[in-house]
């Protein structure tokens, strides 16, 4: 474990679906309820979110009614789609690196009106 109790990185990879811009995250503790984030893709979008957004506190992840934090905030403002993946999933990367949630995977399956998948 790194100096001052901090344990590295959260790394997180996302397949948004159909857009097809993969990306990276990173969040990493900067101090006890702060984490720096980085975030890594080929949408412009996504690029101007993660000059936006740089670092997190938790006050930015908890007790926020849906849509208000500075991330989702700040995903408006850069244009993403509503329904883009990306800032829920770095919102997911620094609860868990904050040590507020499992690193769990989260997954979407779309069913067939036959219930196939």
């Amino acid at each position: 474990m790194p100096s001052g109790g901090f344990r590295g990185c959260m790394k997180v990879r996302v397949d948004p679906g159909i857009c097809g811009f993969h990306c990276k995250i990173e969040a990493v503790k900067q101090e006890k309820y702060r984490v720096k984030l980085s975030i890594e893709s080929e949408c412009k979008l996504i690029r101007h979110l993660a000059d936006e957004v740089v670092e997190m506190d938790m006050r930015d992840v908890v007790g926020k009614p849906h849509g208000t934090s500075v991330l989702v905030q700040n995903a408006g403002r850069c244009r993403l789609h509503a329904a883009c993946p990306i800032p829920m999933a770095c919102i997911k990367a620094v609860e868990a690196e904050l040590g507020l949630a499992l690193p769990r995977p989260v997954r979407i399956d779309f069913e067939e009106e036959d219930g196939q998948s």
